[in-house]
């Protein structure tokens, strides 16, 4: 009895094809690979429309602190893409410092106020500052600032 059930056990081993198991297996490994690629695009498509509105929303928060922060300070000047003000007794500077825009002053300390930042520039008219940013992204902003809404020099 041994011997039979060892031969038919060799005779089923040396045909070369797959066993219901070994497809069964194999749908199931890939079934669970499609899913895990289709859930990952998904992922990657939302995650890009997440970066795409963190810029717009970034840029939003940033013009609404700083107009509240300029207005609360006096004008000095605008040059080579630094805004100056003056607060009481310490200078405040405004300036792009590598990816980002910060706020710092004479008496030391900084505060970014926007990240991923490639560039950004100051343009000055008579009652108004310019102020455009280009994200590392691309994508470029501009905002329109009015210094009659900053205090006057004393």
């Amino acid at each position: 009895m041994k011997t039979k059930k060892i031969r038919f056990i060799s005779t089923w081993k040396t045909k070369q094809a797959f066993t219901l198991v070994e497809t069964v297996v194999a749908l199931f490994v890939l079934s669970v690979t499609c899913v895990i690629v289709l859930s990952s695009v998904h992922t990657i498509k939302t995650y890009r429309t997440y970066e795409e509105n963190s810029h717009d929303i970034a840029w939003y928060q940033f013009c609404t602190e700083f107009e509240n922060q300029i207005s609360q300070e006096y004008m000095e000047k605008v040059d080579f893409n630094v805004l100056m003000t003056r607060q009481e007794d310490k200078y405040i500077y405004y300036e792009q410092y590598k990816n980002m825009i910060r706020r710092t002053s004479s008496k030391g300390g900084h505060e970014p106020l926007l990240l991923n930042v490639q560039s950004w520039n100051l343009f000055q008219h008579h009652d108004y500052i310019i102020v455009r940013i280009r994200f590392e992204n691309g994508k470029i902003y501009e905002h329109t600032i009015y210094t009659r809404q900053m205090l006057k020099k004393s």
